[in-house]
Parts: structure tokens; sequence; C-alpha cells
């Protein structure tokens, strides 16, 4: 049988907990985000901990994100990635630093190891396959075979992304740090 928690409905807004089968006032469920902390302790120190900790992760979590805007809105701009390449992205991860826009280039001085050209011949091509051999297209370079590598077009070193990662980073570790 399970046993749901009620709370007397009052004027002056103080909680208490209703006794099992009392039914001659009427009551709602306790709210774990508007009940006041204190009285979250009826339950136990360990469920009054277990909101309160929520409720501070969830604040916490919500204002670093407001502190990385800048960033998902750079990340969803043209000035990052084309509209043509954008079109590619799911809608979930748009805003994200998912680059849909690379090119094959030379790399003399790179080597591919077995496994990389063994996962590119079996099943054609991987994203996350970023070596490959390739052989000239122009005769008259010969027929020698070179490595190439698959680079990624999008610009990302902007320094105020840097910037904004680090505040982020900051206040995340000074909010966990005074929680803790």
């Amino acid at each position: 049988c399970v046993r749901l928690v009620h709370r007397f409905q009052k004027g002056d807004k103080k909680l208490e907990k209703a006794e099992p089968g009392d039914n001659s006032f009427k009551t709602l469920l306790y709210s774990p985000i508007w009940t006041p902390h204190k009285q979250l302790g009826d339950f136990g120190l360990g469920i009054g901990l277990y909101f309160a900790t929520l409720r501070a992760i969830t604040v916490i979590t919500f204002i670093a994100g407001l502190i990385s805007i800048y960033n998902i809105v750079y990340f969803a701009s043209d000035d990052y990635i084309s509209a043509e390449y954008r079109e590619d992205i799911p809608t979930l991860i748009q805003g994200s630093a998912v680059c849909t826009m690379s090119s094959w280039v030379p790399c003399p001085n790179c080597t591919c190891s077995s496994d990389d050209l063994r996962r590119q011949e079996s099943s054609g091509f991987l994203f996350g396959n970023r070596c490959g051999i390739a052989e000239p297209t122009d005769p008259s370079e010969g027929n020698a075979t070179f490595v190439v590598a698959l680079r990624n077009d999008c610009d990302a070193t902007i320094w105020q992304l840097s910037a904004v990662n680090y505040g982020a980073l900051i206040f995340l570790l000074l909010a966990v740090g005074y929680l803790g």
C-alpha cells in the first residue's frame, strides 16, 4: 500500500503532516519546489538535504547556462558555420560546437594506422574517421598514394569563446565550493 504524505491547507501557510487516514481537512501533496526547506525536515534529514541540494544545483546549472548564451548564439550563427551546412545538424544540437563543414587535405607528415584504414574500407565513410589514403587526380603526378586528413573548416578560435567557458567554469567551481 502506497502512503502519500499530505499537508493541511491553512491560512498561515504553516505546513503540517496529515496522519494516515485523516480526512477531517482538505489536503494537498507537499511540493518539493515550494515547500520551505525547514519543513522538508519533517520527512527526515536526508530528504530535506536532498531537495535543498537539488534546488541549489538547478539554480547553479541555470545560471551557468545563462553565462554560456554567448557561445550558444555564436555556434548557431553564420559566423561559425554557414546555413547550408547547418541544415544537416539535428535540432537538439544546433548551437553546439558541432562542425559539419570539413574538407580532405593532404597531410604529408601524418600516418594512418591499419585499424583506421580497415574501418574506412569496410564501411565506406565514417564520420569519426579523420585519416585516409588518396591517389593523385593528375596523371602527371605519378601513381604514388598519399595520406589525407579531414580538417574542420569552422572557425571557433575567437578569444571570447574561451573567456565565456572560463567564466562559466569559475562560476561553477565557486558555486559548488560554496555548497560544500
